[in-house]
């Protein structure tokens, strides 16, 4: 047990305040004469002690404010690390467990609801939760200098976007594929680009996207019109499904705000996007020059302006389960 807020413990003080009331609110004796001890000669009084009445009372007020002290002193009790490590195994590893663990095992779990103990039958892996939620809420579940060892199956499925951030370090262990499924991690196909692009800026702004487009373009080249400013009829060409990318310094031809369609690793918004009718207008927020927008050096620019370009890009199926290992500082 600990205390949270160990001046709570200045409440005891209180306890003053039902001593101090007994002892003022004692029976007064008044002394009677009576004939028989009239003319017998004074003689000397013990000394009055002091005495509480009414004891029970007085305990049960006693026990109320220890109470309420304790109360404001916020206890709480602390788990005790296990001696050894927690050990988490993904249901997919269940026909074939890692060298070195044991069914009996007290501190081996399944990686599934409840986290169930290893000697129990292993779930189902469909109708498990993602691995990394129920990573997250084991990691808040153990008590805090535990370690945590985790086994994976070299092909994970069920991601969430990023590596999960977690408290602790993980020994992340990944196992070699199942018998009868040694294919490489897989994605679903990338969709198409738009059938239509319109480029709306500087010449010097657009030649940047006309290289990246010209690298996604493979066998089906979407059809790319330029122009140097927007016009009235570039809402509707929009609204009939067309795909307008639109340089800094161009009006917004849309009523309706755009949300962010990409952020730059330090959170800035490069990017932002709406849908209006059957096409998407995208502007960017920052001139086309690598001065200001240094993504445009990056090897991987013409794959992220695909994403951004896709308005519904299908999410991966599968990941390398090797990188997508935790991280800490959660």
């Amino acid at each position: 047990m600990s205390l949270l807020l160990p001046l709570g413990q200045l409440a005891l003080a209180a306890w003053a305040l039902p001593l101090l009331l007994h002892l003022a609110r004692r029976q007064q004796q008044q002394p009677v004469d009576f004939a028989a001890l009239r003319w017998l000669g004074a003689k000397l009084r013990p000394r009055q002690r002091l005495r509480f009445e009414e004891i029970p009372l007085l305990l049960a007020r006693l026990a109320l404010l220890a109470a309420l002290a304790l109360l404001l002193a916020m206890p709480v009790r602390e788990r005790a690390a296990p001696a050894s490590a927690v050990t988490a195994v993904h249901p997919a590893l269940a026909g074939a467990l890692p060298a070195g663990l044991v069914r009996d095992d007290a501190a081996a779990v399944w990686l599934a609801p409840d986290f169930p103990s290893l000697a129990a039958p292993a779930p189902e892996v469909a109708s498990a939760l993602p691995p990394f939620s129920l990573l997250r809420e084991l990691d808040a579940a153990l008590p805090a200098g535990t370690p945590l060892v985790v086994h994976v199956p070299a092909r994970l499925a069920g991601g969430d976007g990023e590596r999960p951030r977690l408290a602790r370090a993980v020994d992340w262990r990944v196992a070699p594929n199942p018998a009868g499924d040694s294919e490489a991690p897989t994605t679903a196909p990338a969709a198409p680009l738009p059938a239509e692009i319109e480029l709306v800026g500087e010449p010097a702004q657009r030649r940047w996207l006309r290289a990246a487009l010209r690298v996604l373009a493979g066998e089906r080249p979407p059809r790319i019109v330029e122009t140097d400013t927007a016009d009235a009829a570039l809402a509707e060409r929009i609204a009939a499904g067309s795909t307008a990318l639109l340089a800094s310094d161009v009006a917004w031809p849309l009523r309706i705000e755009g949300a962010n369609a990409w952020r730059a690793d330090d959170g800035r918004v490069l990017l932002r996007a709406a849908g209006h009718g059957a096409g998407r207008v995208l502007q960017w927020q920052r001139p086309l020059r690598p001065d200001t927008l240094p993504e445009l050096l990056q090897a991987d620019f013409p794959q992220r302006l695909r994403t951004a370009l896709q308005a519904s890009a299908p999410a991966p199926t599968m990941a390398d389960a090797a990188r997508v290992a935790p991280r800490t500082g959660g």
